[in-house]
């Protein structure tokens, strides 16, 4: 025996086994043990990896479980007969009973108030129903895509998710196939996604997608071989799998398979694939069952296979086809999707599970409790989990503001107001019937619409609602609504936020009125301000204006339009929707036109025998418009000096600070800046209010815009079919205008009662001529120079200070006018 063990083995294979080819079974022999120790060596990995992936899922969780003992959400573990197995750690917490409920099995009907499983029993019923439909049977299955072939693209047929991954995936033939490839990536990127620019299969449609996949030989790189269904498209600002289901083959790190709706689990179960393989896998969404099945094409093994129904089925929405794989390695070839009519209507699905259960327990005696479900198969058996989430406060809330609404729900109903309370969401909670009579909706519609079906731009209700949100109340806030006819209207509309305990926005309570008729009455009157180059010169100024938020300063005349140009920039700006506030600063003298400005106490002064809002305020979120402010008293600019500074201010006899977010427009017949050389006028509120500065021609250097100025006028006197004789017209254009459009106004007034509704001619316009104007004029006597100063100063504020404009007007070179301001 001792002299055999040092004889090798093949001399003892030849000299006691007479095989007639000894050789040939040697290596049989050596290739066998070989064999044997390569599959001794890939069951060590297998159970590595296995063993791996208990430790991992163990880990995740107790972290769950964690972060639902934060949540206050015990879990109770039942058996597919509904009997109670299992606990988490703090059950116990809420009640001792779960101990012995668990030891001895007891059923969940034992453990709810009474009546609360019929509840449950009466949902699994329907959901069994569900289960037991022959899904195997309908229509025949359409192919609608196969591929990938060499004419697909990325950008073009798939698109990459966001910008980072894109340079991860790629379509590339290898070993005769067209294949699309993920390369893995260090960085784990959880947006590796590549979603098909075409949808597949719609609400009432069934979607069959079949692939093939080769896992990579790193078994560290198989980390999600998922597909997508009912999912976003890449060009989509959301991760495809928050709207449809993906369906993962290994998770990510290959230790289970899943099914998941909006990232949420639905189905888990263990699944570990081996390396370097080659996989088919069906995906296969009927009605609102999804199932998958995976088969090893090696082996030709097929796993059982992964279905849930779903009872919330969410494949309404957007229906892309795609694949991730969460930076590990992946390809995917021989894809086919497949489409067909559906035998199944989508709203039979949809029965979600929500219930408000009480436990037996007389420590728990008034409490209510919401449960969500949850299904797991791990180590071979199935685990229902139901979750309990404590919303007895949210209860006695929600009975508290029944209470409440019961004693206004008349005064509600009643309200020739058009009133709803709306979520923050869009939906419809309460509305009266003004509102359903001013929208010509019924009660239930009303409440199954979405509120971005009434705007006649959606995209407004994103600004109306953070208009409510920063100012927790809005009035007088503009919008264009439409009714269910499709008729649109102007509406003005009041809104107070509502937030819920934990002071987050909730929704919005509206008063909707339609200004429809008035903004039409409005339109009539639309201001006319002439199509000369001056005016030309002065909209295009306006304009910039109303489209920034600056402070403006109105220049010219008396009566040359200022403060109509005013108004016009209000109503083209983003503050439109608010109040327009206007205030002659001539009219009012000191602590007058403070009060008026700022408001004030009562016993401020003698006069002041009641509180009053100040005009600051009202022009909170709109505009303030002070007219001849160089006519403002010292005093008062410098209070007022402040409040543009600093947004804030006080009512006379207060101590209180206000604020007030108002746009500032001024305007002034005088040179502002001779006004503060002569001490009449702050410097430093001339520099913070000469910010953007409009000159408004005076009428006589403008007189092709007579005509259609008298037009307008007598438009909005109501004699717009009044005929005016050419001579009129001639009279008119040659006046010289010192009233300019304010005593233009007049004067076709004065002309109109004249004429007793006949035409207008010379005879009705009396003391009007060119040279009747020459005795009018100021009595003071002025030189040429200060003639020619003049109007240089004039033609540098028509210009905002442009001297090689100013020149070109004055018909001399610029070194000339350097010489003249000299």
């Amino acid at each position: 025996m001792k002299q055999m063990g040092k004889t090798p083995l093949n001399t003892v294979i030849k000299n006691n086994m007479p095989y007639a080819d000894p050789d040939r079974k040697i290596k049989e022999l050596e290739a066998a043990s070989e064999k044997g120790k390569q599959a001794e060596i890939a069951l060590k990995n297998l159970e590595g990896r296995y063993f791996k992936s208990l430790k991992l899922r163990d880990t995740l969780g107790r972290q769950l479980f964690a972060l639902r003992a934060m949540l206050k959400m015990p879990e109770l573990y039942l058996d597919p007969g509904w009997n109670i197995v299992g606990y988490s750690a703090d059950f116990p917490l809420l009640t001792k009973r779960v101990y012995e409920m668990a030891k001895k099995r007891k059923h969940i009907r034992e453990f709810l108030s009474e009546n609360n499983y019929e509840k449950l029993e009466n949902y699994l019923a329907r959901v069994r129903a569900l289960e037991d439909l022959p899904y195997d049977k309908g229509a025949r299955w359409k192919l609608v895509y196969k591929g990938p072939n060499s004419s697909d693209k990325i950008d073009k047929t798939w698109i990459a998710y966001r910008s980072v991954p894109k340079i991860c995936w790629d379509i590339v033939e290898h070993d005769g196939k067209w294949r699309i490839v993920h390369k893995p990536h260090i960085k784990d990127e959880v947006d590796c996604y590549l979603m098909s620019v075409n949808q597949y299969g719609g609400p009432d449609e069934d979607l069959k997608v079949i692939y093939k996949i080769k896992t990579p030989k790193n078994p560290d790189n198989i980390r999600d071989l998922t597909a997508i269904i009912s999912g976003a498209s890449g060009t989509e600002d959301i991760n495809p799998d928050f709207v449809g289901y993906t369906i993962c083959t290994a998770s990510n790190y290959n230790a289970e398979g899943r099914i998941q709706r909006r990232s949420a689990n639905m189905f888990v179960r263990p699944e570990i694939l081996s390396p370097d393989t080659e996989y088919q896998i069906t995906v296969e969404r009927t009605g609102g069952r999804i199932q998958k099945l995976v088969k090893n094409l090696v082996t030709q093994v097929e796993e059982p296979p992964l279905k849930v129904i779903d009872t919330e089925s969410c494949y309404d929405e957007q229906n892309h086809v795609g694949f991730h794989s969460f930076s590990g390695e992946a390809e995917f070839f021989d894809v086919e999707i497949y489409t067909r009519k559906s035998m199944y209507s989508i709203d039979q699905f949809k029965i979600p599970f929500d219930f408000e259960v009480g436990i037996k327990d007389k420590n728990l005696k008034g409490r209510v409790f919401k449960l969500k479900i949850g299904k797991d198969e791990s180590m071979g058996r199935t685990l229902y989990m139901l979750m309990f989430e404590d919303i007895t406060s949210r209860k006695e809330a929600e009975d508290a503001l029944r209470e409440s609404e019961e004693k206004y729900r008349t005064l509600f109903e009643r309200s020739k107001d058009a009133l709803c309370t709306i979520t923050s969401e869009g939906k419809f909670v309460d509305v009266n019937q003004s509102l359903l009579d001013l929208f010509g909706y019924t009660r239930e519609e009303m409440k199954e619409l979405d509120a971005s079906r009434i705007y006649v731009n959606p995209n407004e209700r994103i600004f109306f609602q953070r208009e409510i949100e920063i100012k927790e109340h809005v009035k007088d806030y503009e919008l264009k609504l439409k009714k269910k006819n499709g008729a649109e209207m102007h509406c003005q509309i009041a809104a107070t936020v509502i937030k819920d305990k934990e002071k987050k926005v909730w929704g919005y309570q509206l008063n909707v009125n339609d200004i429809t008729e008035r903004k039409h009455l409005a339109k009539k009157d639309q201001p006319y301000f002439g199509s000369s180059v001056p005016m030309k010169k002065v909209m295009e100024l306006a304009l910039m204006a109303a489209e920034n938020d600056t402070t403006i300063i109105l220049t010219g005349e008396t009566g040359s339009g200022k403060g109509v140009l005013a108004q016009w920039i209000h109503e083209h700006s983003q503050r439109r929707s608010r109040s327009f506030v206007e205030i002659n600063c001539s009219g009012l003298k000191g602590e007058m036109l403070a009060s008026e400005l700022f408001g004030h106490v009562k016993g401020a002064f003698t006069s002041a025998v009641q509180d009053r809002r100040g005009l600051i305020q009202f022009a909170d979120g709109g505009t303030l418009f002070l007219d001849e402010i160089s006519n403002m008293a010292l005093s008062v600019q410098g209070e007022f000096l402040k409040v543009i500074e600093e947004k804030q201010y006080r009512r006379m006899g207060e101590d209180k600070v206000r604020k007030s977010d108002f746009r500032l427009i001024c305007s002034t017949n005088k040179d502002l800046f001779e006004e503060v050389r002569l001490g009449r006028f702050r410097q430093d509120l001339y520099f913070r209010i000469h910010v953007f500065p409009i000159y408004c021609p005076p009428l006589r250097k403008r007189p092709q815009d007579l005509p259609g100025l008298i037009q307008h006028i007598l438009e909005t006197l109501g004699s717009s079919y009044t005929n005016v004789s050419r001579e009129v017209i001639e009279l008119l254009v040659n006046y010289h205008w010192p009233g300019n459009i304010r005593e233009l106004r007049n004067v076709l007034e004065r002309a109109l009662l004249l004429a007793r509704g006949g035409s207008l001619s010379v005879e009705h316009f009396p003391g009007l001529s060119p040279l009747s104007t020459i005795s009018e004029q100021s009595e003071t006597v002025w030189d040429l120079k200060n003639i020619e100063k003049a109007h240089i100063r004039e033609l540098l504020n028509r210009f905002q200070g442009d001297k090689e404009k100013t020149a070109e007007a004055l018909g001399i070179s610029r070194a000339t006018l350097y010489r003249k301001l000299k």
